[in-house]
């Protein structure tokens, strides 16, 4: 099998989607007052359960890191190499003098 770079062919092969070829210096997206009220309250409940989940996902994310974060600022533990680390370089201070 050989790829043409104009033709590339899928398995699911080509969907026909209405404006998805739009021409050049088309207008773009119809004003809300031609479309049919069925279709702007679909866009409008789309748009509010878009941003529900959104929310969400965001309070989600903030509620299972915030413990995680905060745990690591009180504590202040160090790893095993900061402290070999600081160790190295309070030694390297003590033999040149440096306090």
């Amino acid at each position: 099998m050989t790829l043409d770079a104009d033709h590339i062919d899928t398995a699911a092969g080509d969907p026909d989607i209405r404006g998805a070829d739009v021409l050049p210096g088309a207008d773009g997206l119809p004003s809300l007052s031609a479309l049919t009220p069925r279709t702007r309250l679909a866009i409008g409940a789309s748009a509010i359960g878009d941003l529900a989940l959104r929310t969400w996902v965001a309070s989600l994310l903030a509620t299972t890191v915030t413990p995680t974060v905060a745990a690591a600022s009180v504590f202040r533990t160090e790893s095993g190499s900061e402290r070999k680390q600081h160790e190295l370089l309070r030694r390297a201070r003590g033999r040149n003098g440096i306090r």
